[in-house]
């Protein structure tokens, strides 16, 4: 299957259609004939089955009083009538024991049956019996009655093949039907594929012109469709190309003067380069002297219990250092960092206290000091004392305020 699927993309575009389109079309016509025999061969048996059902039944009920009367002669005429119906293989009457009454072949008159679909009748209830229903014969019986009791049976047994012989010509005509539908598409898949591969064709021509190094032409489409657009596109590019080759040719000769600038420029800026080393050794003295600075003070706050905050009022992001992590005790992962989730670890008693004070001072542009409880995870309390100062805009909006918390306790 991969070998063939393989030798299936190795084929042309057009080849692809054309194989496509016709495996389609081979399908698709395969299977609307089977749909079609199917139903044309349910429609034929159904109406076999009905024609044995009348016959069968027209039978019960013409022999009644024939066989009430047990007139052999009359059944005989009977069973004569019917059996000279097209299709019937025989038809016959039979008492409840299974002697034959009346038959199509005289000869088997007075004989029993004794197959075993016959000997279902001999404890079948009063109703409609198929004896036997494939694509060879409808083998049907109906009960004949008189006085409300089951005197007999009425059977027909009606050949099938008839139907066989139309289905064979329904199949036969399908075929062709088939052959002659893919025949036709296959044809037209092949002029469409052809007329679709034509611009294809000419664009890979242009392709291979232009690897080969060629310039100054253009390919010309009358086709309004996505080829004839690609064709077009394809123009578009080589111009592109042609002006982009062009001015590479400039930047190149711009790019030879500017290498003999630039060799003077390189004797000058080994100067700047030894400028620039001593100013980034300076700058990373001055780095590392800043992360020195900033452990002393995590060091000193940590000696000392005094962390340091920042509440940003505009996006109300809060930051605390190291410090206000251990002693407020929250994990910095699990911290919401905003002035409600700290307002969330002040002491109940405590929050509108200091949420008042903290406002007033904000509002009223002064220094905010308080001290205040925390109730911790493990119902222990803590005392904090809270200092901190706002900058605010020209405009009197408050913008950050920074502080420090010390462990009091």
């Amino acid at each position: 299957m991969k070998a063939v699927l393989q030798r299936l993309r190795d084929l042309s575009i057009r080849q692809q259609l054309t194989v496509a389109i016709a495996l389609l079309l081979t399908l698709l016509m395969s299977l609307l004939v089977a749909y079609l025999v199917h139903r044309q061969s349910e429609f034929l048996h159904r109406n076999s089955q009905e024609q044995a059902h009348g016959l069968a039944n027209t039978l019960a009920v013409s022999s009644t009083s024939w066989v009430m009367a047990n007139d052999v002669a009359g059944l005989q005429e009977v069973i004569q009538s019917v059996a000279r119906e097209p299709n019937v293989r025989y038809a016959m009457l039979v008492n409840r024991e299974g002697k034959i009454l009346a038959h199509s072949e005289p000869a088997r008159i007075g004989l029993y049956l004794t197959d075993p679909r016959s000997r279902l009748l001999h404890s079948a209830p009063a109703q409609v019996m198929v004896l036997a229903n494939d694509s060879q014969v409808i083998d049907l019986a109906v009960p004949v009655l008189g006085g409300g009791r089951l005197l007999g049976w009425a059977r027909v047994g009606l050949g099938r093949e008839q139907v066989a012989a139309s289905l064979d010509g329904i199949r036969r005509d399908g075929l062709l039907f088939t052959l002659v539908g893919i025949a036709l598409g296959t044809l037209l898949a092949f002029l469409i594929a052809q007329s679709l591969t034509r611009g294809l064709r000419r664009l890979v021509q242009g392709v291979g012109r232009v690897a080969a190094g060629q310039r100054g032409f253009r390919l010309t489409f009358r086709r309004r469709d996505e080829i004839g657009r690609l064709g077009d596109d394809f123009n578009r590019m080589l111009a592109a190309l042609e002006k982009n080759e062009t001015e590479r040719e400039f930047a190149e000769m711009q790019a030879r003067a500017a290498q003999i600038e630039l060799a003077g420029l390189l004797a000058r800026a080994d100067d700047s380069r030894q400028a620039l080393l001593r100013t980034l050794e300076e700058q990373k003295a001055a780095e590392t002297a800043l992360r020195l600075s900033e452990a002393r003070l995590r060091d000193a706050q940590r000696v000392a219990h005094i962390g340091s905050w920042e509440l940003d009022l505009v996006n109300d992001r809060l930051w605390w250092s190291d410090e206000v992590f251990r002693i407020f005790e929250i994990d910095r992962e699990h911290f919401s960092a905003s002035y409600q989730a700290f307002g969330d670890a002040i002491h109940p008693d405590d929050r509108e206290r200091v949420s008042r004070a903290y406002q007033d001072s904000v509002a009223n542009q002064t220094p905010y000091e308080i001290v205040h409880r925390l109730l911790l995870a493990d119902g222990r309390v803590k005392y904090v004392q809270e200092r901190s100062e706002t900058h605010y805009a020209d405009d009197g909006r408050p913008l950050r305020s920074f502080g420090t918390a010390q462990d009091v306790s």
